[in-house]
């Protein structure tokens, strides 16, 4: 059996839940310009993979040219690339960060069942992974999700203005218990 590596405990571990995640509208908040990650929801975010044992794999626009190891580099200064933020910042564990759906560019069919955009970027990286690392639960957490429909049944659905709330984590937690 094909296992990930747990960097933070360099420990092979047997991934079994899978959290999709975008950023815009789920840690960036629209009232911060998406210059930074909200610091309460990106608690709300480790409190849902710690307490689930989950694993991330970022969907966002955020992976686009970007490798894993930056993407971790990134939530490790809590997406604040310029310096913005001076509050406090919570700890996050960017071991979890495991992987990024390919951007495929697919072309835009709301008029059908099909699935286009991320949500095909997302069944893609499913189809090619999902055995190998023995997946047996996914969630996907997104503020957009007119191309999510046909994963309807695993979308948790934000607001860009409070991104995850308390009790977006607890249905988080609830759905990957």
């Amino acid at each position: 059996m094909i296992v990930a590596k747990d960097i933070k405990a360099d420990k092979y571990k047997i991934i079994k839940k899978i959290c999709f995640l975008d950023i815009d509208g789920c840690l960036c908040l629209e009232d911060s310009d998406y210059s930074y990650f909200d610091p309460d929801c990106l608690s709300r975010l480790q409190r849902i993979i710690e307490t689930t044992d989950t694993y991330i794999v970022i969907s966002s626009a955020w992976r686009v040219g970007q490798s894993v190891q930056s993407l971790r580099n990134i939530f490790s200064i809590q997406g604040d690339t310029y310096g913005i933020y001076k509050g406090p910042r919570p700890y996050f564990d960017v071991s979890r960060i495991i992987g990024k759906t390919l951007s495929l560019h697919i072309g835009r069919d709301i008029e059908t069942s099909t699935l286009w955009g991320r949500g095909y970027e997302i069944d893609a990286w499913l189809r090619d992974t999902k055995d190998k690392l023995n997946i047996d639960k996914y969630l996907i957490i997104d503020d957009e999700i007119a191309d999510l429909q046909p994963l309807k049944a695993s979308v948790l659905k934000t607001n860009c203005k409070t991104g995850i709330t308390e009790e977006i984590a607890n249905e988080a937690i609830r759905r990957l218990s």
